[in-house]
């Protein structure tokens, strides 16, 4: 029972015999009075809690670039699916060539506490171009006119991410299909966003094709191949970031491919799951398609996201952050300089800590925490490493 109730009842039995009839509307008028005072003030604190609700960010973990049997991968969509949750992500993105099947077909959604989101690698003879959040297949009409791709993405609303910008020379031979792919050019405003690290690019940097003995030894330890995003890549992602926001993802380019006799599986679904993944800050999944692939696609756009590889330690639990006396802003915004600015990232684990500014190192530090009072403006990342491997990269804070 309210405060208000308790009132009213109290008037009620009070009353004296010799009550007028003046004095009865007036306590009628002052019990309607108390009875709209209390609606007004429920309403006001279901506002306060939805508006805390709204401002509560998680930490979502996806995997992006997974191929199925819809272009060049070996399984399909249950397959996926059962490895997204073994695997224990809370999202998946399919990025099949050229065809967005699953999505026209009404594959998409929930599956469990899985959202399953569908897109399209755009797949010309280069400059690859994964288009996510459009309805329509966006059709290649010629090899050497990626703006026209990129262009129609921007028209329909889609959000388009540069995949595999770059691969070692050795790339290019073929083995189990893998052929170089590269961007000539990615620095392009209508562009989205870059996957900046991607696994399979990662891993083949170091095999010799013409050693057989290298080649499955790094099938059969695989993690030991894997030595973080291309330099070249990181060192030009960081010049764009000086001029205009390119949000960063991780991506694995998914195949489960199997051996030439079909005996076993290079890198199944699950394990490759279970490596380099792209964590999204952003609010509470609704549990309904479209609201939430919204919510996955503007932490994308924003780069309110980091990507780590958590075969190494599952980084659930990191933030980059920058605090004034009332605001705050995570990774991937974008604020002016001004006095009593501090960045602070935390991590879930200790780990060597990197805080870079204008793709340069001006603080690192062996820790689980990093604070750093900002002296000027600049455009600032982190980049952790557990025991001397690459494990997070984060999107930046611009402070312009």
């Amino acid at each position: 029972m309210t405060q208000n109730s308790k009132k009213i009842i109290f008037l009620i039995i009070s009353l004296p015999e010799d009550w007028t009839q003046a004095g009865l509307q007036f306590l009628i008028i002052l019990i309607e009075l108390m009875i709209i005072q209390t609606h007004f003030s429920n309403y006001l604190q279901e506002q306060q809690c939805e508006s805390c609700q709204s401002m509560e960010l998680k930490d979502y973990t996806g995997v992006f670039h997974i191929h199925t049997i819809m272009s060049d991968g070996t399984g399909n969509i249950f397959d996926v699916v059962e490895a997204g949750h073994r695997a224990g992500v809370d999202f998946i993105i399919i990025t099949d060539h050229n065809t967005i099947s699953y999505r026209t077909e009404g594959f998409d959604g929930w599956y469990g506490k899985l959202l399953v989101l569908v897109g399209q690698e755009i797949t010309p003879k280069l400059n690859h171009l994964v288009a996510m959040g459009l309805d329509e297949l966006v059709e290649i009409e010629d090899h050497d006119d990626i703006e026209s791709h990129i262009r129609k993405v921007s028209e329909l609303g889609g959000l388009g991410i540069a995949v595999h910008p770059h691969h070692h020379p050795h790339y290019r031979r073929r083995f189990w299909k893998f052929i170089a792919v590269p961007w000539d050019n990615w620095n392009r405003p209508e562009i989205g966003g870059v996957e900046l690290w991607s696994y399979m690019a990662d891993w083949v940097h170091p095999i010799n094709y013409f050693n057989p003995i290298s080649m499955i030894y790094y099938i059969i330890r695989p993690d030991r191949a894997i030595e973080g995003p291309s330099l070249s890549i990181v060192n030009e992602w960081d010049a764009i970031t000086q001029k205009r926001r390119m949000p960063a993802l991780g991506g694995v380019d998914a195949h489960a491919r199997r051996d030439p006799l079909g005996m076993f599986c290079v890198f199944p679904y699950e394990f490759i799951f279970k490596t380099i993944r792209t964590h999204i800050i952003a609010p509470e999944f609704t549990g309904l398609l479209k609201e939430d692939e919204k919510i996955v696609l503007e932490a994308f756009r924003e780069g309110h996201c980091y990507i780590s590889y958590d075969w190494l330690h599952d980084a659930r639990g990191f933030m980059f952050e920058c605090l004034s006396a009332n605001d705050r802003w995570i990774m991937g915004d974008e604020l002016e300089f001004s006095e009593g600015l501090e960045l602070n990232a935390t991590l879930p684990v200790r780990a060597h800590i990197r805080l870079i500014q204008d793709g340069k190192t001006i603080m690192e530090k062996e820790r689980e925490r990093l604070e750093f009072r900002v002296q000027k403006p600049g455009v600032y990342r982190i980049e952790a490493r557990i025991n001397g491997r690459p494990w997070l990269y984060s999107n930046p804070i611009y402070i312009r």
